[in-house]
């Protein structure tokens, strides 16, 4: 009863907010939801500091520019610092200036400055040298002034009164217009703010605690906002109101983000019933609506998806079948199906990716630390594969690109080596747009057949063609022997299975060769060649049956902890008697299914290189 009574909150809370018209539980197609009421909300930016050091960082502001005028807040303030300035030279404060305004103007926002120490501070290291606060307040504006929005009153106050004293202070002239003006915002009933440029709150001398804060606890006031340090911080809140330090946008850091020191935005959202609400993003996190056009992603597409752009000329022995060091190449063919000219490379991957950096913007890519998948990626082992720097391509054109290599004997099979091909092309806004098509090495397996299984040699069954879908379990193994009596011969085969979720599907009706590349459960594919003759079987351990030729499938048994599975198969080898001359292949393929709808293969060999198979000589013919 409790079971059913939780059950129907829990539906109760998804549904609720929905507010979609339901008949039997089920929502009704074709409806129209009216979403009335909704609560009016101002959003307002915030432009940290953009001062000291070089103009390196201008590019960001310019970034972030383009980022407000995509988001369209209803306003736009400046923390302060907006040129350089402690300069002697006029003319040289005046070029700030214009260049700061320049790169502003482009907003389709009203803006707002608050005056920092760097706009109003001159050269002279005179006490009394206050020759650009006049120049600010004929370039910029006022040095404290109020911003009434329609949801929202804004409080901008000048934090650099002491600064020519060398103290920071807030005079009385200030303070006294700031009870006015807080008086007048608490009457008018909005939200009120307060934006200054340093943070006088944390300085003793200043008596923010006896001064300011009874003002702002009178007024109502919800938030504090400044600058000056760089680093964006929160400071604890104090009775109502919430003190905030942003960081900066164009100006100088040198300490990584999680210090606090990055390029950032600040917004602020004021709901109707007086909520605010402050999140930051980093400069560069808009994208323009065209930032990929369809023609660029079609030549991207066909790199990836057209058939036969990639094709290996060759197969490379397998170390564990070697008593010396090997030394050789295959033939990678890249054929361009484009109709532009690219450039392609490759490199053997031996360490797990870091982010991907993305040319011209202000964000990384985190996919390759997400997708890599360390089961499938054999970072360690006896190969080591020559690189290719960036080699170009025409369009329409096909090109052989040697793979120098060299492996040591292993005593033990191995997976193949990861590498990376990359191809590179220019969009139409002449970007580098790189496309990753992941490879595996093709190692010829050379098999010999021992009479028993507890003889043989586990193999590993691998990831030879990639996917996205891999899963993250290891990778399976098989053990092979020749079963061989007075009539006839089998294979006999054994493949471990690390599984922690198995499947079975008895419902599936469909023939063998409906379901053979694509089954609904876990299955496992054994296929052998002669030059006379060949076996395909498809056995699905779970639901208990076999597919295709004759073979004989033991219940598969399931390992302590539902870690994985063992099966064991018996096939009869085509033709009866297993002939050395007749080039026996093999390969094997372990479909994990996990109750998905992307059933993901492993194989014993590369599709276009199965395994051969030769005689131990301890098995010979009885």
């Amino acid at each position: 009863m409790l079971i059913h009574l939780l059950a129907a909150i829990l539906a109760a809370l998804v549904a609720s907010p929905q507010q979609f018209t339901r008949v039997d539980g089920l929502a009704v197609d074709g409806q129209t939801v009216a979403v009335a009421d909704l609560p009016p909300i101002q959003r307002i930016a915030i432009l940290p500091d953009r001062t000291t050091g070089r103009d390196w960082g201008l590019p960001y502001l310019r970034r972030a520019v383009e980022d407000l005028n995509r988001t369209s807040p209803d306003a736009v303030f400046c923390i302060g610092d907006m040129v350089q300035g402690y300069t002697r030279s006029v003319e040289e404060w005046e070029r700030q200036a214009e260049e700061f305004k320049s790169i502003i103007a482009p907003l389709t926002m009203p803006f707002f400055p608050v005056a920092g120490n760097h706009d109003v501070m001159g050269g002279t290291r005179r006490p009394d040298d206050d020759t650009f606060i006049a120049h600010y307040r004929r370039v910029f504006g006022p040095l404290w002034y109020t911003v009434e929005l329609d949801h929202l009153t804004s409080i901008i106050l000048y934090s650099e009164e002491g600064l020519f004293e060398r103290r920071a202070r807030l005079s009385d002239e200030q303070l006294q217009w700031l009870s006015g003006a807080l008086t007048a915002a608490k009457a008018r009933g909005k939200p009120i703010i307060v934006l200054l440029h340093r943070p006088l709150w944390r300085i003793g001398a200043v008596g923010w605690s006896e001064r300011v804060q009874p003002l702002l606890d009178a007024a109502g006031v919800k938030a504090v906002f400044a600058g000056h340090f760089h680093s964006m911080q929160r400071d604890e809140s104090v009775g109502g109101v919430d003190y905030h330090i942003v960081g900066v946008c164009g100006g100088a850091i040198d300490q990584h983000p999680l210090s606090g020191q990055f390029h950032h935005l600040t917004y602020i959202d004021v709901r109707a019933d007086g909520t605010l609400r402050v999140h930051h993003s980093p400069v560069g996190a808009t994208l323009p609506d065209d930032w990929v056009a369809r023609d660029d992603q079609d030549r991207v597409y066909k790199l990836r998806f057209d058939r036969d752009v990639l094709t290996w000329k060759g197969v490379f022995p397998d170390p564990s079948m070697a008593s010396a060091p090997i030394v050789g190449e295959v033939e990678l063919e890249f054929r361009n199906p484009l109709d532009v000219q690219v450039e392609v490379s490759l490199e053997q991957v031996r360490a797990a990716p870091g982010p991907w950096i993305v040319p011209n913007e202000h964000f990384l890519s985190w996919t390759p630390v997400d997708i890599f998948n360390r089961a499938t990626h054999e970072l360690i082992g006896p190969f080591n594969i020559s690189g290719l720097d960036r080699h170009p391509v025409d369009p329409g054109d096909r090109t052989q690109i040697p793979v120098r290599l060299r492996a040591i004997p292993v005593s033990a099979p191995v997976a193949p080596p990861p590498i990376e091909f990359r191809v590179k092309l220019l969009d139409r806004r002449s970007r580098e747009i790189p496309v990753f098509m992941p490879l595996r090495l093709p190692i010829q397996r050379i098999i010999p057949l021992p009479d028993r299984l507890e003889s043989a040699t586990p193999y590993p069954i691998c990831v030879w063609e990639p996917s996205p879908y891999d899963t993250l379990e290891e990778n399976p193994t098989v053990r092979l022997a020749l079963e061989r009596s007075a009539t006839a011969d089998a294979l006999l085969v054994e493949v471990r299975v690390p599984d922690s979720v198995v499947s079975a599907y008895e419902d599936d009706q469909r023939t063998f060769e409906e379901r053979r590349d694509d089954p609904l459960a876990d299955a496992v594919r054994i296929q052998i060649g002669t030059t006379r003759r060949s076996v395909d079987v498809l056995t699905e351990p779970f639901a208990g049956q076999t597919f295709g030729d004759a073979c004989e499938a033991e219940t598969p048994e399931r390992w302590p902890n539902n870690a994985g599975w063992t099966q064991r198969i018996r096939v009869p080898w085509p033709g009866g008697r297993f002939d050395p001359n007749a080039s026996p292949t093999l390969n094997i393929g372990v479909a994990d299914n996990d109750d998905t709808y992307h059933t993901q293969w492993r194989w014993l060999s590369p599709k276009s290189h199965p395994a051969r198979l030769m005689l131990q000589p301890s098995a010979g013919r009885r």
